[in-house]
C-alpha cells in the first residue's frame, strides 16, 4: 500500500505532542511495509517566506494553497491520502479535488474552534460550535488578536459538519472518546468516524516497584490550559512534586512550596527513563484534549498511574480504565484523596496502568485498526 501523509508542523519552540504523534505513526506505517510520501510543511520554515502571514491567513480563510502539493502526490500515485493537520500552512481546496480517498485524523477541535482547544478565559467554551464562529473574532480567540482570529473564524463558520476537508474524507479518525462524542454531536455521520487512540512505543518490559517515599511528577508547558498554576495552589505541602517542562515562572508562590522541584525542559528519553521512579503522574490539564495526552500514554506504558483533573480527556481514560484517580477543580481535599489513593494502591495500580497500555495503546493495536480503516476507505471510494 502507498500512502501520502499530509501534516503542517507547529513551531519547534512550542513542543507539540501532535507533531510527535505524526512522526510516530509515519514510522510505524513504514515499519509495517507501507510506502509513505511525506507531504510536510513546517511553520519554522514557512514563516521565513515573504508575506507569510498574509498567505497563511488567505489559505486558512479560503482554502487556497499557494504551492502545488498535489503534483508530488499525483506522481507518487498513492492508494489514499492521510491528513493530520493543515493549519496554518496548507489550504484544503486541492485536497477536495483529488481523485484519491482521504482519511483524516483529528488532533484538536480546529474544525469547530479558532484556537483548536474549545477553551477561553480559563474555561471550556462551546460558543462557536453552538452559536456561530463570529464569537472567535469578537473574543480574539486566536493569539489574542481579532485580526489573527478572523481567518480562523471564517474557516470554522460551518462548524465540523461544514468543514471542507471533513466533508471530503472517506474516514475520520478520532483519538479519544470525548472527541468522538463531540464530532457526533456536531453532525458528523457515525459511519465515517473511527475511534483509534494514539499509541506510544514500548520502552519498558516490566513494572517496577513504587518508590518507598511518595513522589509525583507533572510534565507540560506553563500555559493556561495545562493547569500548573491551579495545581500548585492546592498542592499538599508534605508531598513532593517534580515539575518538568517549565522553569517555574508560574503564578503560584514558589516559596510556599518547599516540596516542589523545577527540573526544566527534558527530552522524551529522560521522561521515559524517570517516569517509573514516581508514584504517579499528575495531569491537571483544563481542556478536553484532541487525543489522550502523550505524557499520559507514556505514563501508562511505564506502569505509572495517573491523577487527572475531572472533565478532561485524560480523566475520561483514567476513569474508564481505573488506572489512577480523578480530582475536582480547586478542591484540596479531592486532590489529597486522589494522591493518597495512589500511595495506598501502589503495585496494584501500577500493574493496572501497564495493563491499560497493553489493551489500548500499543503500536501493533494501532496498526491493526488503522489498516482496517484504510481498507474500508479505499473500498468505499471504489464502490461509490
Amino acid at each position: 500500500m502507498r500512502i501520502a501523509v499530509v501534516h503542517s508542523f507547529y513551531r519547534s519552540d512550542q513542543p507539540s505532542g501532535e507533531n510527535v504523534a505524526v512522526l510516530q505513526q509515519v514510522g510505524a506505517l513504514r515499519n509495517a511495509g507501507i510506502e509513505i510520501l511525506e507531504v510536510f510543511r513546517s511553520t519554522d520554515e514557512e514563516s521565513e517566506a515573504p508575506l507569510y502571514k498574509v498567505r497563511s491567513a488567505i489559505s486558512v480563510a479560503t482554502g487556497v494553497d499557494f504551492g502545488h502539493p498535489q503534483r508530488a502526490i499525483s506522481e507518487f500515485a498513492p492508494d489514499l491520502v492521510h491528513v493530520h493537520n493543515t493549519f496554518p500552512n496548507f489550504g484544503t481546496r486541492w485536497l477536495t479535488k483529488l481523485q484519491i480517498p482521504i482519511v483524516t485524523t483529528l488532533h484538536n477541535f480546529r474544525a469547530s474552534c479558532a484556537n483548536g482547544l474549545l477553551y477561553r478565559d480559563g474555561h471550556i467554551c462551546l460558543e462557536c460550535p453552538t452559536s456561530g464562529s463570529k464569537a472567535a473574532f469578537v473574543h480574539g480567540c486566536y493569539q489574542g488578536s481579532r485580526a489573527a482570529s478572523l481567518p480562523a473564524a471564517i474557516s470554522t463558520a460551518g462548524g465540523a459538519k461544514g468543514n471542507r476537508l471533513l466533508k471530503a474524507s472517506a474516514a475520520i479518525i478520532t483519538q479519544s472518546a470525548r472527541v468522538h462524542s463531540f464530532m457526533l454531536q456536531q453532525g458528523i455521520p457515525e459511519a465515517r468516524l473511527h475511534l483509534i487512540p494514539g499509541f506510544v512505543e514500548e520502552h519498558h518490559t516490566q513494572v517496577t516497584e513504587a518508590p518507598k517515599t511518595p513522589r509525583f511528577i507533572f510534565v507540560g508547558r506553563n500555559s493556561p490550559e495545562k493547569g500548573l498554576a491551579e495545581l500548585l495552589e492546592i498542592w499538599p505541602q508534605d508531598l513532593q512534586l517534580d515539575v518538568v517542562g517549565t522553569d517555574g515562572a508560574v503564578s503560584a508562590n514558589r516559596d510556599g512550596h518547599a516540596r516542589v522541584r523545577y527540573l526544566g525542559v527534558q527530552g522524551r528519553a529522560w521522561i521515559s527513563e524517570h517516569l517509573p521512579t514516581y508514584t504517579a503522574l499528575v495531569f491537571p490539564g483544563r481542556v478536553w484534549e484532541g487525543a489522550y495526552p502523550l505524557v499520559v500514554r507514556e505514563a501508562l506504558e511505564a506502569g505509572v498511574p495517573v491523577v487527572a483533573l475531572a472533565e478532561s480527556g485524560a480523566a475520561d481514560l483514567i476513569h474508564e480504565c481505573n488506572a489512577g484517580a480523578i480530582y475536582e477543580d480547586g478542591s484540596e481535599s479531592h486532590l489529597r484523596n486522589a494522591l493518597e489513593a495512589m500511595i495506598e494502591g501502589r503495585q496494584q495500580l501500577r500493574l493496572r496502568a501497564r495493563e491499560v497500555f497493553k489493551q489500548k495503546l500499543t503500536e501493533d493495536m494501532w496498526l491493526t485498526h488503522v489498516r482496517a480503516v484504510y481498507g474500508q476507505a479505499v473500498a468505499s471510494t471504489v464502490s461509490s
